[in-house]
């Protein structure tokens, strides 16, 4: 069933999902019979496009058969990913890190220290209290 392409491209985030209504004033179009709606048709593209069996419906909005499989050719292209984050910083910083991980870690500390020291402890102690002391004292224990 050939159609004329669309006027203006659809852009479809990776992850997202987008239907399309065809409709032919002039001839019916041609499907295949599915073996159900929903399901992940043979001809998708693992990691680039995932084809739904859906419905056929006639007329505007007519009877509706299901499954049914659109026999057309879907033309399209990838474009490179943008670096997304589900939620932006109220706050950025000025510069990034110079030194990022691939992944966030998924054991932050409990209690970060509010004033950081510019170089961390050479040797750290092999034995740290969870707490502090209710009453530390000024001399260092050995």
């Amino acid at each position: 069933t050939p159609l004329s392409p669309l006027s203006n491209a659809v852009a479809i985030s990776q992850g997202a999902m987008q239907s399309f209504y065809i409709m032919s004033t002039t001839s019916s179009l041609r499907y295949t019979n599915g073996v159900a709606e929903g399901d992940i048709h043979p001809s998708s593209i693992p990691g680039e496009l995932t084809f739904f069996e859906g419905k056929g419906i006639s007329g505007t909005f007519g009877s509706q058969y299901s499954p049914r499989v659109w026999n057309g050719i879907i033309s399209y292209g990838l474009t490179a990913a943008e670096s997304q984050t589900s939620s932006p910083s109220i706050s950025p910083t000025n510069a990034p890190s110079t030194s990022p991980t691939e992944t966030p870690t998924t054991s932050p500390t409990d209690h970060p220290t509010m004033s950081p020291t510019d170089h961390p402890t050479v040797l750290p102690t092999m034995f740290p209290t969870r707490e502090p002391s209710g009453s530390p004292s000024n001399t260092p224990s050995s």
